[in-house]
């Protein structure tokens, strides 16, 4: 197993390039060797080492400076992909705590601010640079075939989803907190931490990698010319009937892959829209039916709960 010290060996001249913090330079090589350590488990040894020299590589390409920002309301971390520099803030205030009304401790803060630059960092390594195009490595957004034109606006973030899911699996954070969508509080999902913006879709993107499989998606993570359209294909195979069922799906598209995105999508970017409940209904259907032939354990945690009878999948 690869340790911290060899991390930080590879990474001294982009260190002293980016003339980053002491804190930073810890944090970055935390999460490069949890990320691999994670790895390891689910891919084996070699396929992980493998897979840890191109983040490496990422990061160094994808990064030229680390930004800190001397005034700004809460702890804040987010990487520019235009300009190739993370910015960021320490504070000792998290807004979403805040909000919750809650008692917050500031070990609390510390772990929000660790998935925060986890997360920054887990898109920036899964990303690379073409022709002056920037191209994700993974099956969610584009890959050089094209499968989507766009890296910003809204297919960022499922980008973002993906990685602040994977973030929480690498770091074992799973707070069961309880999301409602609507003023009634009738309708909840569960998100495994306080998210800025992703606790709505977390428990689907966790249902979908246990559709898939863990190793797979490492692979279709990794190598997305040999795996992702092959995975997806096979995915699109199995399920794509489910689109032809009488039930109405609101943002119905081609394939059901697409369709699935298409939700987590506006779910993301439309927090206030008042038919998010009947999205996340629109979600479980579809979760629903797949979860009839694989038998996934508390899949009920993964999708739409109600407080009068929580949903039968």
């Amino acid at each position: 197993m690869i340790d911290k010290i060899d991390i930080t060996k590879r990474l001294t001249r982009f260190f002293k390039r980016t003339n980053i913090e002491s804190f930073f330079k810890i944090i970055i090589v935390s999460y490069l060797y949890d990320k691999t350590s994670h790895l390891e488990n689910i891919v084996g040894k070699e396929n992980s080492i493998a897979m840890l020299d191109k983040y490496i590589y990422n990061l160094q390409e994808n990064v030229i400076a680390f930004k800190k920002i001397e005034k700004y309301h809460s702890i804040y971390v987010q990487y520019n992909y235009n300009e190739k520099k993370v910015y960021y803030h320490v504070s000792n205030n998290y807004d979403k705590l805040t909000e919750s009304n809650k008692k917050f401790s500031k070990e609390q803060i510390i772990k929000e601010f660790k998935i925060m630059i986890y997360k920054e960092l887990e898109k920036i390594v899964n990303i690379h640079r073409k022709g002056g195009k920037i191209f994700s490595n993974g099956y969610y957004i584009e890959d050089e075939e094209g499968r989507y034109p766009e890296y910003g606006g809204h297919y960022s973030n499922i980008i973002d989803i993906f990685a602040e899911y994977e973030v929480c699996d690498i770091l074992g954070v799973n707070d069961n907190i309880i999301v409602y969508l609507d003023e009634t509080k009738e309708n909840f999902v569960y998100a495994r931490h306080i998210s800025v913006k992703n606790s709505q879709v977390m428990c689907y993107v966790e249902f979908i990698r246990k559709i898939i499989s863990e190793k797979l998606f490492y692979f279709a993570m990794n190598n997305p010319k040999k795996y992702s359209k092959k995975m997806i294909d096979e995915f699109n195979e199995k399920y794509n009937y489910i689109l032809d069922k009488k039930y109405e799906l609101k943002l119905k598209r081609d394939d059901i892959f697409s369709t699935i995105e298409s939700y987590l999508i506006h779910i993301v970017e439309n927090p206030d829209d008042n038919m998010i409940p009947e999205y996340h209904k629109d979600l479980t259907y579809i979760f629903e039916e797949i979860n009839r032939n694989i038998g996934i354990k508390n899949a009920n945690k993964l999708c739409l709960n109600q407080k009068i009878g929580i949903n039968k999948i």
